[in-house]
């Protein structure tokens, strides 16, 4: 082999390596990026589901109180009915 032979295997074999060095740098890359978008969305999501779970407390919380309130209204309104009732069955 001479040496012009050599130097082209060399060169070669350079470009082989480069061949496939070069995707899977950027391969590589793209799923760091990747890693990093997935763990930003589960840190999002987290902190949503975390609001959400508070809205819904929140929410869940009015309502009893205005159950009770209601509750409340309804007696003083039997109570009335009541009255009335018994204002009328007396005229």
């Amino acid at each position: 082999m001479t040496q012009w032979e050599v130097v082209g295997v060399i060169i070669a074999l350079i470009g082989l390596i480069s061949a496939i060095v070069t995707p899977v740098l950027k391969l590589n890359s793209s799923v760091v990026k990747l890693d990093t978008t997935m763990k930003l969305l589960t840190n999002q999501m987290d902190k949503f589901r975390e609001d959400n779970r508070e809205a819904h407390h929140d929410i869940y919380s009015r309502l009893d109180r205005k159950g009770k309130i209601l509750e409340r209204h309804e007696t003083m309104l039997v109570s009335h009915e009541r009255r009335i009732s018994e204002l009328e069955k007396k005229r």
